[in-house]
């Protein structure tokens, strides 16, 4: 949402208070207030902000509402809900206030601007998307297509972000899918289905314990493992064995096979 050419108001910033945001409105005639940043947004009305300072967190920061680092659902409570907002008049003022400062907006500016209401005029393409607005996940018609009704938090998909993977797992019609998220827009990602290369990475890392179980027994009996590349020529004893070691039509070497050393008589 930018700040310029729309009926700007005293300057309200989001590190300024609950206490400071009340005062801002009764001053201005105001009954709501709007909070944007990055990913997040926020709505309340005065009374909430009454209540608000009724419980003692007349100094909080307006920005502290949109902290997802730390548990701040007390806080979200003060907060209108998504059904709330959407039964808002279009012609009410709304006081805004963003990280570049605070301006006054109607209910119908903001619809169109806000990450409480918007999607992208793209967000119907041939791709599979899912977008996170307040408690809401969204998932575009390509992605029910692909994916069927998914049931996902929005807890479950912030997991997901905060790992470095990007990556989250539902159950639908007994099928485990794993989902990788790619970030296109605030609060919109791209949905890959990965299921199949976990599945082959577990694959692989079962056949790659159960060689060094097999490894760790041989040796416990005495024989002698070694590998070797692809373009070495292995040696052996001759009671010894050469194995060729092939993964999914790929050539990666040798393991040769010794017998302990017979004990001397």
């Amino acid at each position: 949402m930018s700040l310029s050419n729309d009926e700007s108001s005293e300057k309200l910033f989001l590190q300024d208070t609950f206490q400071d945001a009340l005062r801002h409105l009764f001053f201005l005639g105001l009954e709501y207030l709007h909070i944007e940043k990055e990913m997040e947004a926020r709505l309340l009305s005065k009374e909430q902000l009454i209540s608000s300072l009724e419980r003692g967190c007349g100094e909080y920061t307006l920005e502290s509402l949109l902290d997802e680092t730390r548990d701040a659902d007390p806080l979200k409570r003060f907060c209108l809900t998504p059904q709330e907002v959407k039964r808002l008049a279009p012609s009410i003022r709304v006081l805004c206030v963003e990280e570049k400062g605070s301006r006054i907006l109607s209910m119908l500016d903001i619809q169109s601007t806000s990450l409480l209401f918007a999607l992208p005029a793209w967000w119907e393409v041939p791709l599979p998307l899912l977008s996170v607005r307040e408690d809401t996940i969204r998932i575009n018609r390509k992605g029910k297509e692909l994916f069927g009704d998914i049931s996902v938090s929005r807890k479950e998909v912030e997991r997901a972000l905060r790992e470095s993977e990007h990556l989250f797992t539902f159950r639908s019609s007994d099928r485990e899918t794993t989902i990788l998220l790619s970030p296109l827009d605030r609060g919109i990602y791209l949905m890959e289905d990965v299921s199949s290369d976990m599945r082959a990475a577990e694959d692989i890392a079962f056949w790659a314990a159960a060689g060094k179980s097999f490894v760790a027994r041989l040796e416990e009996q005495g024989v002698h493992v070694r590998r070797w590349g692809t373009d070495d020529a292995p040696q052996t004893s001759p009671e010894g064995e050469v194995l060729t070691c092939v993964w999914e039509d790929r050539f990666l070497g040798y393991v040769s096979l010794d017998p302990p050393a017979e004990s001397p008589s």
